[in-house]
């Protein structure tokens, strides 16, 4: 069974702005497609993830114990030291999805992720838009405090 534990994550995922990367990556949905093969040596992991309009194809192979064996990206950001957040959306995603059954695939709604981005931003800006009036009520506070004293 396929498993990818939080700390096979981090070992893979070494450095601590990657593992960031790779949360807002998942949580924004910009893994858009998840294909997980079972092979003679464990399972290979396919993703395809989408960043700033580009779009970058990690792969992942997993020994039948799910410990990662390697990894690679065709970004520019993987090295001999440690996987790209791209890989490491890919795993989150695979974490979720927990497939049982292969050969599996997973593509995203493409309609559903832009609804989620779209509900996120205007969040963002509500948040926003909240802090910006609790900044203008203590600044007029201050000010009425400063006139009666």
């Amino acid at each position: 069974m396929l498993f990818i534990t939080d700390a096979e994550f981090e070992r893979v995922i070494s450095r601590a702005r990657n593992r960031a990367l790779a949360r807002k990556f998942y949580d924004q949905g910009s893994v858009l497609r998840v294909h997980v093969e079972e092979t003679k040596n464990g399972y290979e992991i396919i993703g395809q993830v989408s960043v700033d309009g580009m779009i970058y194809t990690p792969r992942i192979e997993v020994n039948h114990n799910s410990k990662i064996i390697s990894t690679e990206c065709d970004c520019i950001y993987s090295d001999e030291y440690t996987s790209c957040a791209h890989t490491g959306a890919l795993l989150l995603a695979v974490q979720e999805l927990s497939p049982t059954r292969f050969p599996f695939d997973f593509k995203a709604d493409y309609r559903q992720v832009r609804e989620k981005r779209v509900k996120e931003q205007k969040k963002r800006e509500e948040e926003a838009q909240r802090q910006r009036e609790m900044r203008r009520r203590n600044a007029l506070e201050s000010a009425s405090v400063g006139l009666t004293n």
